[in-house]
């Protein structure tokens, strides 16, 4: 493809994507909507960083929150002014550019059909554009994280590449640290890819510039704190409220007393958090927790917000075929993809499942879903039979679209 054709494509991928989010915020939304209770302790952090040029929150926490998002809430206000509808369009923005860059980790995979199918079915995922309208930090880290995979599947062209990668990933990683154990599955996968010496030089590299780009707020969190909090203090709380007897897979911590720790520094009352969750844990038989397991595996997968998502839907078994020949195809770039996808599954085990979680992850999705729907659309050779095909199953969805109501109480049902 000329990288004229190209060009043309990333642009109309872009506005497609600008104009769907666009007029999802304007229409359906709504630009002073702020729905979540997370937004508003965000929103603390960076008023509190403008105002008294000390980030914490109202309730003198001063690590619960990852710095990344209330940082880039304060910029945002310290330009624009404190407005919550010009956050959202500068996310909109985040969120469309994230739609080139799945089109071109695709491309730097797969072929063009799979990359096109990629790039514009990300414009119209639900996952992916409803989520830039909430005060939430999903947008910005998945638009971090893509980038860093973007750079990390092009580490062999050249050098700087990997200083790249390591540099967003550590970016991500300050916005939401789930990632802060992915330079592991990245060791992993440049032993995969190259000899043993040239895997640990470009892996010395990768964790030395990671580590570099986090140390600061590290640095930060030990004169606060005087123990070593690589980003925040909030994996004991979660832990918990994930891991209870009310918990069934979700987060809810409705049955927790936490008052009794609230004598403790914030460092110690985490600690006793996350204590309390493996109590619990140890208290239930295997089978229990086989089936607690099983319920946020459940949640995290789960397709109605409460409504069904249908784009999640039409692209979830083609995501799972993806995912299949991924590891029968023993491709190295396709590998780096599922350790990114098993990395979400990781984080889900040990905390809970939620839809919303699954957002971050949606690029990744689309790929897999994408090599996944080329596959089965190669495997039938009537252009008849193919359109009857995705239509049928297109056709499914809507149904389910239309008549979710049932279905989700059944499926409440049983997780109950």
């Amino acid at each position: 493809m000329g990288k004229r054709k190209e060009g043309y494509i990333l642009i109309t991928i872009f506005l497609v994507a600008f104009i769907i989010r666009l007029g999802y915020l304007l229409f359906i939304f709504g630009l002073e909507n702020v729905p979540d209770a997370d937004s508003y302790q965000y929103n603390e952090y960076a008023t509190n960083l403008i105002i008294k040029n000390v980030y914490v929150d109202n309730n003198n926490n001063y690590s619960f929150r990852s710095p990344g998002y209330p940082f880039f809430l304060a910029g945002t206000y310290s330009i624009f002014g404190h407005s919550y509808p010009v956050v959202k369009i500068i996310q909109l923005i985040l969120s469309a550019l994230t739609c080139i860059i799945i089109y071109s980790i695709a491309r730097e995979m797969c072929n063009e059909k799979v990359a096109m199918f990629s790039g514009f079915f990300s414009c119209i995922y639900y996952g992916l554009f409803e989520m830039p309208s909430h005060i939430l930090s999903e947008t910005l880290f998945t638009f971090l994280l893509c980038i860093s995979i973007l750079f990390f599947l092009k580490i062999g062209k050249k050098k700087n590449y990997k200083i790249y990668a390591s540099v967003f990933l550590a970016l991500a990683t300050l916005t939401r640290p789930i990632t802060l154990i992915f330079p592991f599955f990245v060791f992993v996968w440049l032993l995969l890819k190259y000899k043993l010496d040239i895997a640990i030089k470009n892996f010395i590299t990768i964790i030395f510039v990671f580590g570099i780009t986090i140390l600061p707020w590290t640095i930060r969190n030990y004169s606060v704190h005087h123990k070593f909090v690589p980003v925040n203090i909030q994996s004991g709380f979660d832990f918990w409220a994930s891991n209870n007897s009310e918990s069934k897979g979700q987060w809810n911590p409705s049955n927790l007393n936490y008052e009794k720790y609230k004598n403790f520094s914030e460092f110690e009352r985490d600690k006793q958090y996350f204590r309390e969750g493996l109590k619990f844990l140890k208290s239930q038989s295997p089978l229990q927790n086989i089936k607690l397991l099983s319920l946020k595996i459940g949640s995290f997968l789960y397709p109605f917000l409460p409504g069904y998502d249908l784009t999640y839907g039409f692209i979830l078994p083609f995501w799972l075929i993806g995912m299949v020949l991924i590891v029968k195809k023993e491709n190295y770039q396709y590998i780096f993809l599922f350790f990114v996808v098993l990395l979400f599954f990781i984080i889900t085990i040990i905390f809970y499942g939620s839809p919303r979680f699954r957002s971050p992850m949606s690029p990744f999705v689309i790929i897999f879903g994408a090599v996944g729907i080329n596959y089965v659309y190669q495997k039938i050779k009537s252009l008849m039979h193919r359109i009857l095909f995705f239509s049928f199953w297109l056709l499914v969805n809507c149904l389910i679209f239309r008549f979710f109501e049932p279905i989700r109480l059944i499926l409440r049902t049983i997780r109950s």
